[in-house]
């Protein structure tokens, strides 16, 4: 065409920085999607503390990732497939808790909670039973809780839950992080215990030696 002017041909060794710099570019959006609804569930927390009087500063993030959920109308997120975004942190003497969810389609914030935090190792519930907007993924799990607080020299951490007339190792994980999330069989919360769901956490060292056992009542203390 008349008066268009080409645009210079790349030579060999700028088309391979190009390639390059596409490549990193791509890989750089691949790693931050996932994170920017974690980014925006941590934000909305850090405001909320400081609205409440805790610093940013004094804010930590304990723990950031998918809850194997779904919200309450059956919605995932992008990225999100197999579950919801959730964020716990602690500061000012309490946990923090908030997570991203969908209504009718669109997502929007869960809203964030908080709790006074425990003084020692405890299980507390992330996703409690009967919570309209986050539901277990599998038919089995009644609930998701966190372990918190945890002993740093713990190789493992055992979670037993009531059987019968006594307890019976529900699930045991690696530690190795601040918090282990657990799930809650669906079975067990049916089971007459209610809401307050007695728990016995054991902490073990690499050799299985026994660190350290907690007995404590599983409840939403979320306000």
């Amino acid at each position: 065409m008349a008066g268009s002017r080409r645009l210079p041909r790349l030579s060999r060794g700028q088309r391979t920085i190009r390639n390059f710099f596409i490549f990193f570019l791509a890989l750089a959006l691949w790693w931050a999607l996932p994170r920017i609804p974690l980014w925006m569930v941590e934000r909305e927390i850090r405001t909320v503390a400081e609205a409440q009087g805790v610093s940013e500063g004094n804010v930590r993030v304990l723990w950031a990732g998918s809850v194997p959920c779904e919200s309450g109308d059956g919605g995932h997120l992008p990225f999100y497939p197999n579950g919801l975004p959730l964020v716990l942190a602690q500061g000012g003497g309490r946990l923090w808790m908030g997570y991203l969810t969908t209504y009718e389609g669109d997502t929007h914030l869960g809203g964030v909670r908080s709790c006074p935090e425990p003084e020692g190792p405890a299980l507390i519930y992330l996703v409690e039973p009967r919570n309209g907007g986050l539901l277990p993924d599998d038919p089995l799990v009644g609930a998701w809780a966190a372990a918190v607080q945890l002993e740093h020299t713990a190789a493992a951490v055992r979670l037993a839950l009531p059987q019968g007339s006594g307890y019976q190792i529900s699930e045991e994980k690696k530690a190795g992080d601040a918090v282990i999330l657990f799930p809650i069989p669906k079975q067990v919360l049916e089971s007459g215990q209610g809401a307050a769901l007695p728990y016995v956490l054991e902490q073990t060292d690499q050799e299985g030696t026994l660190l350290e056992t907690v007995s404590g009542t599983l409840t939403a203390p979320w306000r």
